[in-house]
């Protein structure tokens, strides 16, 4: 725990573990005392702070991010890459999650593709439609198709799951705040009877 901290490698491991913590007015802090106190509010499981003072001893963090704070790094993105030209280059694992996200995206799109095809040529199977009959109509006003953009209308989107689960997420939230909306307008005594005081109360099911 007593290990001296002292080289660029250090610091830069130093200001990756705590960057979260001390930002805006946090950034401008001069004394070792707030310092601590900071550093004392993040030792949580899990925290890359708690991690960070397990390996090089709790003095030793709190001497580097005062003087990185006196630096004004934690100020100044362009200061902390100019002290740390590495920072912007991706990290390993950041890159082989990116690549993981990728191929499972691409390897998902993939068989819903196939599945598709599968799906169209068993419908043209049973309704006695060849693939040519089921093109997109023209339109005779302008002689363009009438899908978007020139897209098959049978042609499916599939968004990479994080961004998928993301857009669940906001979407979840907007129907939530329009059905709490709603229900104390036209049903404001339901609303009370059952305690249903903020728009996370109740499943949107119910």
């Amino acid at each position: 725990m007593g290990s001296v901290i002292g080289t660029q490698l250090d610091e830069r491991l130093i200001y990756q573990a705590t960057k979260h913590v001390f930002v805006g007015k946090y950034a401008k802090i001069r004394k070792r005392g707030v310092v601590e106190t900071s550093i004392n509010n993040n030792l949580l499981a899990g925290n890359p702070v708690q991690q960070i003072v397990t390996d090089h001893g709790y003095n030793a963090v709190a001497e580097i991010v005062l003087k990185l704070l006196s630096d004004k790094v934690y100020e100044s993105a362009a200061i902390a890459s100019q002290r740390f030209p590495d920072l912007s280059q991706p990290s390993f694992v950041q890159t082989a999650v990116n690549t993981h996200v990728e191929a499972e995206a691409t390897r998902t799109e993939q068989v819903a593709l196939e599945g598709d095809e599968l799906s169209n040529s068993d419908n043209s199977r049973q309704t006695g439609h060849t693939e040519e009959d089921m093109k997109p109509l023209q339109d005779v006003s302008d002689g363009t198709a009438c899908d978007i953009a020139g897209i098959p209308l049978s042609f499916p989107v599939y968004l990479p799951f994080p961004t998928e689960h993301l857009l669940m997420e906001k979407l979840q939230k907007v129907l939530e705040a329009a059905c709490y909306e709603y229900g104390l307008r036209e049903l404001s005594s339901i609303m009370q009877d059952r305690h249903w005081d903020c728009p996370k109360a109740v499943e949107l099911s119910q």
